[in-house]
């Protein structure tokens, strides 16, 4: 994992950091379920498919930006490397956001049966 955090760059740490946040706000939720800690998690799982969306945007443009002055024989092996290493954000994204997604459903079906119903 810490190959794939490398490998993504700055925007890798910053979806690992943004990612721990985001799951442990979903875990309060589940445990406080409180309006406040609900749209601090909504804003975190947010935040980390943004950082994963601008590392991948950033990865790709400097891949493309490296190629054009390359002898183009070479172009091709680095715009595959390139467009991997720049797709490990969402791969390090990706499990942060579901968990953090689940985790906080069940925070909000916890939030939903508390609810009473008017009478």
């Amino acid at each position: 994992m810490l190959d794939m955090i490398r490998e993504a760059g700055t925007y890798g740490w910053l979806v690992l950091l943004t990612g721990v946040v985001a799951v442990g706000l979903a875990v309060a939720y589940v445990v406080v379920a409180e309006s406040v800690v609900r749209w601090l998690t909504i804003g975190a799982l947010a935040t980390v498919a943004l950082a994963a969306g601008a590392g991948w945007t950033s990865g790709r443009a400097a891949t493309d930006s490296a190629v054009s002055s390359v002898d183009p024989a070479m172009a091709e092996a680095l715009r595959r490397q390139g467009y991997a290493e720049s797709d490990r954000c969402w791969q390090l994204a990706l499990p942060f956001i579901v968990l953090g997604g689940i985790v906080f459903a069940v925070g909000e079906m916890k939030r939903q049966r508390s609810v009473k119903p008017p009478v």
